[in-house]
């Protein structure tokens, strides 16, 4: 099948829908993470103004991450198999 091609418009309009929108679970179940501060910068601009204070930097953060594990689901199951079984060389 061939890959459609997006226009600019569509694209944009993916982007708000996969990343600008509230997670599923409440900032206060997660976990605390340390990021570089011109990223937190950067997300925090994106959600203002993008999100329109919509949408918390949590939650922009959230679907970042959730994309980024499905898309590379495979690469990252394989590497982890790589790693996770030490004792399989030992001979």
């Amino acid at each position: 099948m061939k890959k459609k091609n997006l226009t600019l418009q569509d694209k944009k309009k993916n982007y708000t829908g996969c990343f600008l929108k509230e997670a599923e679970i409440p900032a206060r179940l997660g976990k605390t993470i340390y990021i570089r501060q011109e990223y937190h910068q950067t997300m925090q601009l994106i959600v203002q103004t993008i999100g329109e204070g919509k949408v918390s930097l949590f939650s922009y953060l959230d679907n970042v991450i959730a994309d980024h594990l499905e898309r590379h689901r495979a690469e990252i199951g394989e590497l982890y198999n790589e790693y996770n079984n030490p004792l399989a060389n030992f001979k």
